[in-house]
């Protein structure tokens, strides 16, 4: 079974615009999905989840009890390490709207997508929304593990998420990546809205408007399109569910 290093899988998407800044060390506290944990009301029982609020731009990141934040570069690259066996890897830096949102991806591919590489498919594409921002999402699959590339778009902003876990572990493991992103807080400065035309078509741009998707069952026949923006599961194997945003 070939081994993948998971600190070698760095994001060099948007590094070229890049801002330094220094940075402190992750703060801990006690794990909560919906607000930021309380240092306060932390026990020595309890299992500890980390924050990283970058000094600069302000924008939050963080990691699940036992996951770890190592801070790579003053704070141009973060990375979160688990002993369950999953990785992420994060960048932030200037929004590249020269580049539609859903293209970004792409931009790794010439590295780690093709034969003899970490990736060898491009398999799903999805719209979300991260951070109350817009997010586009590809999973790849290789020889031994599974990789999940979001990215979302601010005014100011571009950030990039890279999880990445064996492939049986894949599904199990992104309980704890789902859990770091409806935790992330992407900049408030990406939030302001700009009263230049220019800053109003850009949000316009971010999603363009893409055809529904398409399902079907091997051997049956049938088609069923639903929402780009939907998700299905199945929970048996003779059903299957569709679902858009809670």
């Amino acid at each position: 079974m070939r081994k993948v290093n998971f600190a070698s899988l760095v994001v060099s998407i948007i590094l070229p615009t890049m801002v330094c800044a220094q940075t402190t060390p992750p703060q801990s506290a006690r794990l909560n999905s919906n607000t930021v944990p309380s240092l306060n009301t932390r026990t020595q029982e309890e299992p500890l989840a980390q924050i990283y609020t970058h000094p600069i731009h302000g924008f939050v990141i963080m990691a699940p009890p036992g996951a770890q934040i190592i801070d790579r570069e003053k704070g141009q690259k973060i990375s979160i390490r688990s002993n369950k066996g999953y990785a992420v890897n994060f960048q932030s830096g200037l929004a590249r709207p020269d580049i539609p949102l859903h293209q970004m991806s792409t931009l790794l591919e010439e590295k780690y997508l093709g034969e003899g590489k970490v990736w060898t498919t491009r398999t799903k594409q999805n719209w979300l929304n991260v951070g109350g921002l817009p997010a586009h999402e590809t999973i790849y699959t290789g020889n031994s593990m599974r990789t999940r590339v979001i990215i979302t778009r601010g005014i100011n902003n571009d950030y990039v998420f890279i999880f990445m876990a064996p492939i049986k572990m894949f599904d199990s493991l992104s309980f704890d990546f789902k859990w770091i992103m409806s935790n992330f807080k992407p900049s408030p400065k990406d939030f302001i809205k700009e009263s230049s035309p220019k800053h109003s078509q850009h949000i316009k741009n971010l999603i363009p408007k893409l055809p529904p998707k398409q399902f079907s069952e091997p051997g049956f026949g049938y088609i069923i399109e639903y929402p780009n923006n939907w998700e299905f599961n199945k929970p048996a194997k003779m059903t299957t569910m569709f679902s858009g945003q809670k």
